[in-house]
């Protein structure tokens, strides 16, 4: 995921190990991050997947937008956190002028993953 040059200059970045609080909500150290674009769906299986994902997935990067506190935050791979929980069905859009989240949610329900899963 490439971040604008405007979007560069707003922002803080943190990089570090991370554990999950929720699945919206991150711990790097002691900073607290929210996920931006997104609302945890509380379960503590989903949150017990995430925190296994994390800590097989070395480092996380975070850039914190001035602006809102919240975090975008991609894996070693580069790929967006917020975006794997929501395709997994382990969090909700809650910014539907994300695109890449609300397409990730689309594919979730489709999939049936997640929340979207049957019983």
């Amino acid at each position: 995921m490439e971040l604008s040059d405007e979007a560069k200059t707003s922002e803080v970045t943190v990089i570090g190990h991370a554990t999950a609080k929720d699945t919206a909500t991150i711990l790097i150290d002691d900073t607290t991050l929210l996920l931006a674009g997104i609302e945890a769906v509380h379960d503590e299986t989903y949150l017990t997947d995430f925190n296994d994902y994390l800590a097989s997935s070395g480092d996380v990067t975070c850039h914190v937008s001035a602006d809102t506190g919240k975090a975008v935050c991609l894996d070693k791979d580069g790929d967006d956190l917020a975006e794997i929980l929501v395709y997994s069905g382990f969090a909700l859009v809650s910014d539907v002028s994300m695109k890449n989240l609300m397409d990730a949610q689309a594919r979730a329900v489709e999939d049936g993953n997640g929340v979207w899963g049957s019983e």
